[in-house]
């Protein structure tokens, strides 16, 4: 099933965009999955505060397509045992229950956790003119590929292995551009900020596109500035005007073409 996604940052409303099925899937199992392990208390007018369900960490709505609309509140941890329960209770019911943590661990109260992420694909019929990775600060290219007789691999033979693989990747995401996360923090086109750390863009990677037109073929460049490789998993880019994580596979191959190698690094810090 397709899913769509909208919420806030801020005071703005973000319109409706498409969601992440796998995150949306794990959510719904989880609710279907959800059962009570205790009865806790039936009465009406019980303090919902002691169980922490005047002000619950979680409360999920289900719409449905008659109309109707079920909730389920989420409140306080509690042991039982060697279990960890949670006070939980239904809209539609007074009761309230214990319930294991899968659906919590399962809920993710940010909207930007259930978009997709596919950030971007190319138009079926467009060809990838060239790629480069640029060093912001000095603006010299510390890679360059240009497709020959329309592949960009063409243009491949004289790279090492690793390089033909990284560039292979690189094809790949310029097609369908997968990001492993969208980020909570605000990024422009010369810096990002993360947890209030503010960072340069080092590098930016250009792609060059060849799309069929009317009697030409039209070219446009998608350009995406990045910043250090924190970690193999950890490494922000501005793509699409959003601030994200870039997938591991894919930072990998930025490494390996030369972006935050030890030259590039020290050149950047001149």
């Amino acid at each position: 099933d397709a899913w769509d996604v909208s919420g806030r940052r801020g005071e703005t409303v973000i319109a409706p965009t498409s969601a992440d099925t796998t995150t949306v899937s794990r959510v719904l199992s989880a609710l279907r999955n959800t059962i009570a392990y205790s009865y806790v208390s039936d009465l009406p007018d019980e303090n919902l505060a002691q169980f922490g369900l005047d002000n619950p960490a979680v409360k999920i709505t289900l719409a449905f397509a008659d109309n109707v609309r079920k909730s389920i509140s989420i409140g306080k941890a509690y042991k039982e045992g060697a279990a960890t329960l949670y006070y939980a209770k239904v809209d539609s019911s007074p009761s309230i229950y214990g319930i294991s943590g899968e659906l919590i661990r399962n809920f993710k109260p940010d909207f930007l956790d259930y978009k997709s992420r596919l950030s971007f694909s190319m138009p079926e019929k467009s060809k990838i003119v060239s790629i480069s990775i640029s060093d912001i600060k000095s603006e010299k290219q510390v890679f360059f590929a240009a497709a020959q007789n329309g592949e960009i691999l063409g243009g491949a033979q004289n790279l090492s292995l690793p390089k033909k693989n990284a560039l292979k990747t690189l094809a790949e995401f310029a097609k369908k551009f997968y990001v492993k996360a969208y980020a909570k923090g605000v990024a422009d086109q010369t810096s990002y900020t993360v947890n209030s750390k503010k960072s340069d863009w080092l590098y930016r990677l250009s792609i060059e596109i060849s799309t069929p037109g009317t009697g030409t073929d039209e070219i446009s460049t998608l350009q995406i500035p990045f910043g250090e490789r924190i970690s193999a998993n950890e490494q922000y880019a501005l793509v699409n005007g959003e601030l994200v994580l870039l997938a591991p596979k894919l930072s990998a191959a930025l490494y390996e073409l030369g972006a935050n190698s030890p030259q590039a690094q020290a050149q950047n810090a001149k």
